[in-house]
C-alpha cells in the first residue's frame, strides 16, 4: 500500500495543463427570474420544448421543459448578460440574448419555425428515432437491424453510425475494418470472429437502406415529463479545446467521441461534490466538480513514466468520502481520500486477477471490483486483497467468458454481468456459494444456425441477445431485488436476490441501449440510457415508467449517481461523448419554479 499526497506544490506539479477550472471570480450580484413562453409558427402553444440559458461569467447551463401551456420559468439565477435558446425535434433553434438585474424578472416569447431539410432534422435526433426508421418488413431485414444494434452501436450509437450513409461499398469497407479488429490484426484466428460471419449480410442490408432513411422525431415531453430542472456542468480537457459540436445546439449534429470524450462514472460525496473517473484525458486520474461554484479540480496519479493513470469505474464510501477507483493499468484497486487529498494504491498479489473496470462498495466499506473468473475484494483498512472465484456456466466457450458490470445488494452478495453467457453470476461471499441467473433470450423468428452458433461478447453477439451490461442496487435502497440493464433488448431486468429470479423485464424504446440501474431512497429505479439522450425512472409500486429527455445531443450516458440527501433526491450523471456532467431536478407536479441552485 502506497500513499501519494496531493497538496501544494506535489499538486501543482501533478496536475497536467488545465488542472483546476473555475468560473471568473467577479460574479454578479443579486438573483432574477426568467419565464415566457414558446409558440409554434401558427401560434399554437407548444408543450415539451426545451428552454436553456447560459450566463457569461457562469460555466454550466440550466434548462427547462415547456408545459401544455407552451409556458416555461426557470429557478432563481444570478444577475447578469444571458444568452437563451429554445429548441425542439423538427424546429429550428430560436435565440436570444439579455440582461438580468439583480431582483429583476425578464419575460420573452419564443417562436419556433418548423424546418424543412429532413438532412436538418436527423441531426436533431437519438438513437430510437434513427433505430425507428430501419426497415424490418421481412424476416432477414429484422435479423439485419438488430444485429447492427447488437455491434455496431455499443462505442457509438445510431445517430452517429448510421448519418453518413454509405452504399454498400462503403459499408463493406468498414465492417472488413471491424472485422481485422481494431486496430486491425492479422493472422489465423484473429479478429472479430461476429463480424467476419456477418459481414457480407450486414453490408448488403445497409448499403440497400440507409441511403433512404428518414428517421422522424418522436413525441415531445408532455405532463410529468416536463418537471425537470436540468444543469449542464462543463468539463475542461487539460488545456485542450472542447469540440467544434458538443451536442448543445441540435442541428449541428453530435460531437465527435474522441474530441470530446472525457468523464466517464461519477459519485457524489456527502458534501455535495461531484467526482469522476476518466479513461480519455491525457492528465486525469480523478476529477471534482464543485456544483456551487462550477469550479473544477484535477487529481493526476502519477505511473512509472510519469503520466497519469487513467480510471474507468468509481464509487465511494459516504461514511469515510473515500473514493475506489478501478481499470488501473496494474489491475489494482486505487482509493481517493478526498478529505486529505490522498491517494491511496493497494498493490495487487500477482497470485491474484486483476481488479476489472467497475466498483462497488458494501456495507463494511469494502471496494469490490470484477476479477476475471470471479470477484476481487479489497479491505481498505489492512489492504488485504481476497479473491472470490464464480465458475462458468458448464460449455461456457472461452471467448465468451467475459465479465463487466458488479453490484453488492442489501445482503452484501455479489452479482457480475455476464454478457458472453447472458446471464449474471452471484456470489455469497461469508459461505463462498455461487450461481448464475441466466436470461431466456429474445422471440425471434426466423434464426439461422450462424445466429445460434456465433460467439458472444458484449459488444457482439447474435440477433437475439439480450446483453446484461452493468446493474445496481443502490445498497440497501433495493431491498430485495438488484437491477440489470440489457443493451441489447432494451430493457431494465429485476432479480429477487433471494429466489435469484428475474420477476420481470420492463422495456424500454428499442435502440436507447441502457446501461446502468440504481435506486434511490425512494425505491425509484434510475436507468441511464446510452444511445437515446434519455434518462427512465420507474416506479416498481405502479410500474410507471418516466422518460426524461436530456437538452444535449450525443451523450453516450453509461453511469450516474444519486444525492439522497435532498428531497426529491438529485440525480447527477456525466455525458462521456460530450464530457459534460448533468444535474437532474424533479420539481413537484404543477410548479415550475421549486428548484434552485
Amino acid at each position: 500500500m502506497s500513499k501519494v499526497r496531493l497538496s501544494g506544490a506535489a499538486l501543482a506539479a501533478l496536475l497536467l495543463a488545465g488542472g483546476v477550472w473555475t468560473a471568473p471570480t467577479v460574479i454578479a450580484q443579486g438573483t432574477g427570474t426568467i419565464a415566457g413562453t414558446v409558440y409554434a409558427a401558427d401560434g399554437a402553444p407548444m408543450e415539451g420544448v426545451i428552454a436553456s440559458v447560459r450566463a457569461s461569467h457562469e460555466t454550466w447551463t440550466t434548462s427547462v421543459f415547456t408545459d401544455r401551456q407552451g409556458n416555461y420559468s426557470f429557478p432563481s439565477l444570478s444577475a447578469g448578460q444571458y444568452s437563451m435558446w429554445a429548441q425542439a425535434k423538427g424546429y429550428d433553434i430560436a435565440k436570444v440574448e439579455f440582461t438580468l438585474a439583480g431582483g429583476g424578472r425578464v419575460s420573452r416569447r419564443l417562436t419556433l419555425a418548423p424546418l424543412t431539410d429532413p438532412m436538418v432534422i436527423a441531426r436533431q435526433l437519438d438513437g430510437p428515432e434513427w433505430f425507428a426508421a430501419l426497415p424490418e418488413t421481412t424476416t432477414q431485414d429484422r435479423r439485419m437491424k438488430h444485429l447492427l444494434r447488437n455491434n455496431c452501436t455499443a462505442c457509438h450509437g445510431p445517430a452517429y453510425t448510421l448519418a453518413p450513409r454509405f452504399d454498400e461499398r462503403g459499408w463493406r469497407n468498414i465492417i472488413d475494418l471491424m472485422a481485422r479488429g481494431v486496430p486491425p490484426t492479422r493472422g489465423p484466428g484473429q479478429g472479430n470472429p461476429t463480424w467476419q460471419a456477418y459481414k457480407d449480410e450486414l453490408a448488403e442490408y445497409l448499403g440497400r437502406v440507409s441511403k433512404d432513411l428518414q428517421p422522424r422525431p418522436g413525441p415531445r415531453p408532455t405532463g410529468a415529463a416536463t418537471q425537470l430542472v436540468v444543469t449542464e456542468y462543463d468539463i475542461p480537457r487539460q488545456g485542450r479545446p472542447i469540440s467544434a459540436h458538443t451536442g448543445t445546439f441540435w442541428t449541428e449534429g453530435q460531437s465527435t467521441r474522441y474530441e470530446s470524450k472525457g468523464a466517464r462514472d461519477i459519485w457524489v460525496d456527502s458534501k455535495g461534490n461531484l467526482w469522476v473517473s476518466d479513461d480519455r484525458s491525457i492528465g486525469r486520474t480523478t476529477g471534482k466538480l464543485d456544483p456551487r461554484t462550477g469550479r473544477w479540480t484535477d487529481y493526476a496519479l502519477p505511473n512509472a513514466r510519469g503520466v497519469a493513470s487513467s480510471s474507468h469505474g468509481i464509487w465511494g464510501d459516504r461514511r469515510t468520502d473515500h473514493i475506489f477507483q478501478g481499470g488501473q493499468p496494474d489491475g489494482a484497486i486505487l482509493m481517493f481520500d478526498t478529505n486529505r487529498e490522498e491517494f491511496v494504491h493497494f498493490a495487487r498479489p500477482d497470485t491474484l486477477p486483476r481488479a476489472g473496470g467497475h466498483i462497488d462498495v458494501d456495507s463494511q466499506g469494502n471496494a469490490w471490483a470484477p476479477g476475471d473468473g470471479g470477484a476481487l475484494r479489497l479491505n481498505p483498512k489492512t489492504g488485504e486483497y481476497t479473491f472470490y472465484p464464480v465458475p462458468y456456466l458448464e460449455g461456457t466457450r472461452p471467448s465468451e467468458q467475459n465479465q463487466y458490470g458488479i453490484a453488492v445488494d442489501a445482503q452484501d452478495n455479489v452479482w457480475l454481468a455476464r454478457a458472453g453467457t447472458e446471464s449474471v453470476a452471484w456470489l455469497e461471499p461469508k459461505t463462498g456459494k455461487t450461481g448464475h441467473v441466466k436470461f431466456e433470450p429474445m422471440v425471434f423468428p426466423g434464426l439461422t444456425e450462424k445466429d445460434r452458433t456465433v460467439a458472444v461478447g458484449m459488444n457482439n453477439g447474435p440477433p437475439n441477445g439480450k446483453g446484461p451490461r452493468r446493474l445496481g442496487s443502490g445498497g440497501r435502497n433495493g431491498g430485495s431485488y438488484v437491477w440489470v440493464a440489457l443493451n441489447k433488448s432494451d430493457a431494465v431486468a429485476k432479480i429477487d436476490i433471494r429466489s435469484r429470479r428475474v420477476v420481470k423485464e420492463y422495456p424500454l424504446p428499442e435502440g436507447s441501449a441502457p446501461y446502468f440501474a440504481t435506486v434511490d431512497r425512494n425505491g425509484m429505479v434510475w436507468v441511464p440510457a446510452q444511445n437515446a439522450d434519455r434518462i427512465f425512472k420507474l416506479n416498481p409500486a405502479t410500474e410507471q415508467m418516466t422518460e426524461y429527455q436530456l437538452p444535449t445531443r450525443g451523450t453516450d450516458l453509461r453511469h450516474l449517481t444519486v444525492d439522497d440527501s435532498t428531497n426529491p433526491p438529485t440525480v447527477w450523471i456525466t455525458y462521456n461523448r460530450s464530457n459534460k456532467i448533468a444535474r437532474l431536478q424533479e420539481r413537484s407536479a404543477g410548479t415550475q419554479s421549486t428548484a434552485s441552485r
